[in-house]
């Protein structure tokens, strides 16, 4: 297949540009499908209603689009990987009024069409 060490060279180098640029592609794609929310308060935390889950009322929000929700809304699912990492820390925030701020996954809807939330960063 290869006749020389330059063409088999050659290859190599293709290969691996191609591998990155693929990589970074996707590391961009993962990338922008995050987004945090402004820094605020939780004014309050309900659970129920639309599945097993905790839905999560800010003073403070960004505009994510892609779901019916109030901006002001998100959800948190049971299913969450760090579901109940995710409850003692909004739990925490909201008893001892901290401000937070939510990483949130635009356009995809959990409990009643809010914002799904994907991290929650208690902040000073």
């Amino acid at each position: 297949m290869f006749r020389s060490i330059k063409s088999l060279l050659q290859f190599n180098f293709a290969r691996q540009s191609i591998l990155a640029i693929f990589l970074t592609t996707i590391s961009f794609t993962t990338q922008a499908q995050y987004a945090p929310t402004a820094s605020g308060q939780i004014t309050f935390i309900e659970n129920g209603w639309f599945g097993e889950g905790f839905a999560i009322h800010m003073e403070n929000s960004v505009q994510t689009a892609g779901c019916p929700a109030p901006a002001y809304e998100y959800g948190l699912d049971a299913s969450h990987q760090a579901y109940k990492i995710l409850v003692a820390l909004m739990i925490t925030a909201y008893t001892q009024k901290l401000p937070v701020q939510m990483v949130v996954q635009p356009g995809t809807c959990v409990l009643g069409a809010r914002t799904k939330i994907i991290s929650i960063r208690l902040r000073d």
